[in-house]
């Protein structure tokens, strides 16, 4: 139209220059408003389209500067549009989701239905704008919420994974390795470094499974955790005792770094589970810091998590569950540290009061009264058959405590008058040579008692009961053989009785001490000892010759025992009974104030401080600190130890005068 007129209109004027002018300025104003109509029509399609996309989707307006073309992907009206995976989109490349728009950055103003002029578009422009606003502020900020709520929930996540492998750490690279190691661990001490880390371990991988399922992978902001932390609410207290153990766990974790051996010993475990390097009393640290952890950040999630969402009341109820499991264990420890405070000021400031109701029970007196009349016994046996009574003792392998009381028998045998021989086999001794061993000596008349010293090396503890039912019924000292036992057990009247139990019964005689209705605790079960004395200290008689009222109600415990249980048992006895060979196994919180407490086990002692001392040897029972709290106690050596070979003897001449009376 416009290049026709223009043809038309310039073959009229040609003749004349000035209409050509004329024309020409006529031409360019039509061309000019042309151009600003087809601008306008573009400029107001391209909007009304844009508004529309947005209104559908219920998302953010995405913006159209003036003479600037944008491309969008084109979506549905049903596509559901996750804000948090949209600005993932934008923040990060390993978590794009393809599927959904990319959103470019463009400023925040809105074009309106355009108009014959520039200035008409920008004051329409500029009202839009006012409109939409606080709309694109809101969703801005709820973005932001968005993507903290789902960086704290990865952290949780997180630092729960590496927690766990801390916890495996300490249980398979550490405390598994000690309880394999008895020379070196008793199990108090390993209960007191490691506490109940074996429960909390238990406890925090059944809570890391839940955890792990109530996180949703595709939308961690919609993840429901706070159900997590209140359906365990009751296992997170597990951690107060292990917070108010830690301080004495420390304490004897640097004694025990002293020695170069346990140094070595902890390292080794260190490298072979390819630990990272910490040391161990920094891994014992992680979970105090892990429980102190869990309020922060449930904290730090409540903040960014929406009234509206889903978890915001477990959140919530969370929050105030783990701060309460903080004061729990806050409340726990600060009564722990005033009991201990008032038991030393109790200790430092009555101890002439508390000595003077702590006996020590020493088995030298006993002991002598008992081989002054066996003593007797012997020169009469002497003097009536012409030679000493004799007795032969069998030690296999290099025990120390066995040697210890080897050496103890022959010097308290020659002191008495008796003829004494060790017989040493090697360690690696075969059971038939033992067996004919023991056989040559049943049949040497001259031989009055046999000993076999136990315990028997590995290769021949589980034949043990074999050997001991080999030697003769009348030359068997100990009292071991199945006869003898048999005998005892029946309550049938027997010769002579299993020397540590009436050790034990003569110390309790000592102290006249009646056992009727008393709760007794023995410690070990084994056939040549526990059981025995537990028997003894049950039966329901009354000895006419030395008057002594039996009748307690005993209880066993023993390896398959549990250490709370063992504790608790101990705690309510009114005598403890300990013989397993284990160092320091009872301790002062074990006893109970006024008990008596009879140490019969006995084992060799390689810490510093014992070598320091000179004292080698020790027993079950830590000495030191149950003697401020038991009413009598036994030491180790010098207790029982001399008792029971005092009443070995006794028993030696017994059956040395029947053989000869039979004959």
């Amino acid at each position: 139209m416009i290049i026709l007129i223009r043809s038309t209109y310039i073959f009229f004027c040609l003749g004349n220059s000035s209409l050509i002018s004329e024309a020409l300025r006529h031409y360019q104003r039509l061309e000019r408003q042309n151009d600003e109509e087809t601008s306008t029509r573009k400029l107001d399609k391209q909007n009304r389209r844009h508004y529309q996309h947005v209104k559908e989707c219920k998302f953010r307006p995405i913006v159209i500067e003036q003479g600037v073309t944008q491309k969008i992907k084109a979506t549905t009206t049903n596509h559901h549009f996750d804000p948090i995976q949209l600005r993932r989109k934008q923040c990060s490349s390993t978590l794009i989701d393809e599927d959904l728009p990319i959103i470019s950055n463009c400023n925040l103003n809105y074009l309106s239905s355009p108009c014959s002029s520039s200035s008409g578009f920008r004051s329409n422009s500029h009202s839009l704008s006012n409109q939409t606003s606080s709309v694109s502020d809101d969703i801005d900020i709820s973005n932001e919420n968005l993507i903290k709520r789902t960086n704290i929930i990865k952290e949780i996540y997180k630092t729960e994974y590496d927690y766990l492998g801390h916890l495996k750490n300490l249980v398979d690279g550490y405390l598994k390795k000690m309880r394999l190691r008895t020379e070196l661990f008793s199990e108090k001490q390993i209960e007191l470094l490691m506490g109940n880390i074996e429960e909390i371990y238990d406890f925090q991988q059944s809570f890391f499974q839940l955890l792990k399922l109530s996180i949703d992978e595709l939308n961690p902001h919609e993840s429901l955790i706070g159900k997590c932390f209140l359906l365990y609410k009751e296992e997170f207290k597990k951690y107060s005792d292990y917070c108010i153990n830690h301080s004495l766990s420390c304490i004897e974790l640097v004694k025990l770094e002293n020695n170069i051996t346990y140094r070595h010993f902890f390292e080794t475990c260190r490298l072979q589970a390819n630990m990272i390097e910490l040391k161990l009393d920094a891994f014992l640290l992680t979970p105090i810091q892990r429980i102190c952890q869990y309020p922060l950040q449930l904290n730090e999630l409540l903040k960014y998590t929406s009234y509206e969402h889903k978890d915001y009341n477990n959140i919530q109820q969370a929050l105030y569950t783990m701060r309460d499991v903080a004061s729990y264990i806050n409340e726990r420890k600060r009564h722990r540290e005033y009991v201990e405070i008032i038991h030393k000021f109790l200790v430092t400031d009555s101890t002439q009061t508390i000595q003077q109701k702590t006996n020590i029970l020493y088995g030298k007196p006993i002991a002598e009264r008992i081989l002054k009349r066996c003593k007797n016994e012997c020169m009469e046996f002497t003097e009536k058959y012409k030679r000493r009574p004799q007795l032969i003792a069998i030690l296999v392998g290099g025990n120390e405590s066995s040697k210890l009381y080897i050496r103890n028998k022959q010097r308290i045998a020659e002191h008495v008058g008796i003829e004494f021989h060790v017989i040493n086999h090697l360690m690696h001794v075969t059971p038939l040579n033992l067996i004919n061993t023991i056989q040559q000596l049943n049949n040497d008349d001259n031989v009055d008692g046999i000993i076999l010293q136990l315990p028997l090396p590995l290769h021949l503890i589980d034949k043990t009961e074999q050997f001991v039912d080999a030697i003769r019924s009348d030359k068997d000292v100990d009292a071991h053989s199945t006869s003898n036992y048999n005998l005892y057990r029946q309550k049938s009247t027997s010769l002579i009785t299993i020397p540590v139990v009436t050790a034990v019964r003569e110390m309790l005689l000592e102290i006249n001490e009646s056992l009727q209705g008393k709760d007794v605790v023995v410690i070990g079960r084994s056939k040549y000892v526990g059981t025995p004395l537990a028997l003894m200290l049950s039966q329901s008689t009354t000895n006419s010759k030395n008057n002594l009222v039996s009748g307690a109600t005993v209880t066993i415990c023993h390896r398959d025992t549990h250490l709370n249980n063992l504790t608790w048992y101990c705690k309510h006895a009114d005598i403890v009974v300990s013989a397993v060979g284990r160092p320091k196994l009872v301790t002062h919180r074990m006893i109970k104030e006024g008990a008596t407490v009879i140490d019969v086990g006995i084992s060799k002692s390689w810490t510093d401080k014992a070598v320091m001392h000179n004292k080698r040897f020790v027993g079950d029972v830590d000495f030191d600190e149950v003697k401020r709290i038991a009413r009598w106690i036994t030491p180790v050596p010098g207790g029982v130890g001399r008792v029971t070979v005092a009443c070995l003897i006794s028993n030696l001449l017994e059956l040395a005068r029947q053989r000869k009376e039979m004959k």
